[in-house]
C-alpha cells in the first residue's frame, strides 16, 4: 500500500498503480468534500457490520446502508423510490408501505395505473385487473379475457364483465352450471326472509 500525508484542502492526488490505505484502525474518520470518482470492475466495503452513510449538508444522517450477519439493512428517515430510467416505478414510505405507480400508498400496497392496472400472481396463474369499471381476475396470462368480474356496484359476473345483476352467469354454449351437494341436496330460492318459493 501507498503511504501518502497532505494536508492541502484543494488538490488532485493521481495513483496509477498499486492499493491505497486511508487509515490504519476501524475508528478513523475520512471526511471528503465534493466528487468521488471510484473506477474499476470491484468496489468493496468490508466489515462485519460495514456501514454506508448518507448525510446531509449539516452532517445529519439521512439514511445508510449497512451489512448485517444475515444480510441488508437499508434505512432512511424518509422514503426510498425506485427510478429504473430516471422514471418513477414505485415508492417505500416512511410507514413501510408499497406504492406501484403511486408515490403516495395509502394502504400496506397500492397499485395504480392511469390505464389498465394488472396485478400477475404465482406467474401465469391468475391475474387480477382493475380498469375503473370492474375488478377482473383472469385464470392464466394468455388471455385477455376476464373470467370473473366485480362491478362497482359489487355485482359479481362469472363468464361476463357488465353483470346486470347480484349474480350473472353467463356461458355461450355447454353447461352453464353444475351445483353437487352429495346425497340429498338441498336447493333454496327465497324471496324475502322466511318467504320460501322454491326447494327440490
Amino acid at each position: 500500500a501507498q503511504e501518502v500525508h497532505t494536508e492541502f484542502e484543494s488538490a488532485s492526488i493521481l495513483f496509477t498503480s498499486g492499493s491505497t490505505q486511508f487509515g490504519n484502525s476501524l475508528d478513523d474518520n475520512h471526511v471528503f468534500s465534493g466528487s468521488l470518482l471510484v473506477t474499476g470492475s470491484l468496489v468493496q466495503l468490508r466489515g462485519d457490520s460495514t456501514k454506508l452513510r448518507f448525510s446531509n449538508d449539516a452532517g445529519a444522517e439521512r439514511a445508510f446502508l449497512q451489512l448485517n450477519s444475515t444480510g441488508l439493512n437499508i434505512d432512511t428517515d424518509s422514503f426510498i423510490d425506485f427510478k429504473p430510467n430516471n422514471t418513477f416505478a414505485a415508492r417505500f414510505d416512511s410507514n413501510g408501505r408499497l406504492g406501484i405507480g403511486t408515490n403516495n400508498p395509502g394502504s400496506n400496497l397500492v397499485v395504480s395505473s392511469s390505464t389498465k392496472t394488472d396485478v400477475l400472481v404465482g406467474g401465469n396463474s391468475s391475474v387480477f385487473s382493475d380498469n375503473g369499471r370492474y375488478l377482473g381476475i383472469r385464470a392464466g396470462e394468455g388471455s385477455d379475457t376476464d373470467d370473473l368480474a366485480i362491478s362497482t356496484s359489487g355485482r359479481l359476473g362469472i363468464g361476463t364483465t357488465s353483470p346486470s345483476s347480484l349474480l350473472h352467469v353467463s356461458e355461450s354454449s355447454g353447461t352453464v352450471a353444475h351445483i353437487y351437494g352429495g346425497s340429498s341436496p338441498t336447493l333454496l330460492f327465497e324471496a324475502g326472509t322466511g318467504d320460501t318459493n322454491f326447494i327440490f
